[in-house]
């Protein structure tokens, strides 16, 4: 379910192996360092959706191993200082592992989107679907008001628009992305379909304007042991800024900065900030 995710049987979308999306992200240190001194710290986040937020002490048990038999070039071993559960809402913490005693202590921390809807500003009739019923955004909830915002793209983001990567950032190609990410995320890993009126939100995010953008691409290389080869992968990092009716995008927005957007998100692509300018 975590590393070979495959579709249910009879499943109706993304039948193709590789668009179904991880139920994990694995959220590198937001610096370009890529070697550290012995006994320098290193932080990094893991963030779990649905039915995997079950699977946490297998994780923890898997970083443990890692932690004996070493990561990185030359397989240099570490150890877990602490792992902590973190509210990126409130940004409440609580230690549920020390290193010093090995003992798990579990603490829910989890939001829902609900959460992140109410915490945005959405109204309880425009927020995300939330149980098997599914759940409607009202096209009402994006009103016409214009405002201006900026997007900075923290890792390589790779967004696809008819089947091909792109090099600018239009708005509505990000929304696309991420609607699409949000909808597979429910339907293969929260077991129901997210339902909403997508046309009339891409055609909302249509009226909205790319002002400017300074972002290049960027290309890496990982190794898949599946496909027993390196594979390439990259996207644009930078900043976009835009105009137009932003009004009910904000908490879809927010949303989105939680699941990241684009492919490679497992890997930490596609993680973005949002401010109002």
């Amino acid at each position: 379910m975590v590393f070979e995710s495959e579709p249910p049987p009879g499943a109706e979308a993304l039948r193709n192996y590789e668009s179904i999306p991880r139920p994990f992200i694995l959220e590198p240190p937001l610096e370009t360092k890529t070697e550290y001194a012995p006994g320098e710290p290193v932080v990094f986040h893991l963030v779990l959706f649905g039915r995997a937020l079950n699977l946490l002490p297998y994780f923890i048990v898997t970083l443990d191993e890692f932690s004996r038999h070493g990561i990185g070039r030359g397989r240099r071993p570490f150890s877990i200082e602490r792992i902590e559960a973190l509210n990126p809402l409130t940004g409440e913490r609580a230690t549920i592992y020390n290193g010093a005693d090995r003992i798990v202590r579990p603490r829910d921390l989890s939001i829902t989107a609900k959460d992140v809807w109410m915490h945005s500003g959405g109204q309880e009739n425009s927020r995300p679907a939330s149980s098997p019923s599914g759940g409607e955004i009202s096209f009402a909830s994006f009103a016409p008001d214009q405002q201006k915002l900026r997007l900075e793209f923290l890792t390589p983001t790779r967004l696809t628009f008819a089947g091909k990567p792109v090099t600018v950032p239009e708005f509505h190609i990000v929304i696309r992305n991420l609607l699409r990410r949000i909808s597979s995320l429910c339907y293969f890993h929260h077991g129901f379909a997210y339902e909403a009126d997508f046309p009339a939100i891409i055609a909302c995010a249509a009226q909205v304007r790319l002002v400017v953008h300074s972002t290049r691409w960027i290309t890496w290389e990982r190794y898949s042991f599946r496909q027993n080869k390196k594979v390439p992968c990259g996207g644009l990092v930078g900043w976009a800024a835009y105009s137009g009716p932003l009004g009910g995008f904000w908490p879809l927005l927010r949303l989105g900065k939680l699941l990241h957007v684009g492919k490679g998100s497992v890997f930490g692509q596609g993680k973005f900030r949002v401010t109002k300018i």
